[in-house]
């Protein structure tokens, strides 16, 4: 009886310990990164209140926790001198559903201006 308890109490333990290791709490909030798919240096990169600094051509940043779930209504991008917001009021539909999500910002220009695409990842 001393053995099936410790088996027992041993399973439970490790049970708990697998399911404190995964990333549950990823699905329970919104998270959002930057990739950066221009040929510049974006110095600094806002989506909405969610800040990233110095993100090298062809990198992505880590993931931020969005402290809502409502879509992001702006997102800036600057780039030395450049800066460049586009305010977004078209996307459909207007909460985010929990998980992960990247930015991929794929121009940035004086002419152009800023272009950018959501991936649900």
């Amino acid at each position: 009886m001393n053995a099936m308890r410790k088996t027992t109490v041993l399973l439970f333990t490790i049970l708990l310990f697998s399911i404190g290791c995964t990333d549950f709490d990823d699905k329970l909030n919104v998270q959002i990164r930057v990739q950066n798919s221009t040929e510049k240096i974006l110095t600094k990169v806002l989506i909405d209140s969610l800040e990233y600094n110095d993100i090298n051509s062809g990198a992505k940043t880590a993931y931020k926790v969005k402290e809502d779930f409502l879509s992001p209504g702006i997102v800036t991008a600057e780039a030395d001198s450049l800066k460049r917001s586009i305010v977004i009021d078209y996307l459909v539909p207007d909460t985010l559903q929990p998980g992960r999500y990247t930015y991929k910002i794929n121009r940035l220009s004086e002419e152009e201006g800023l272009g950018f695409e959501v991936i649900e990842d």
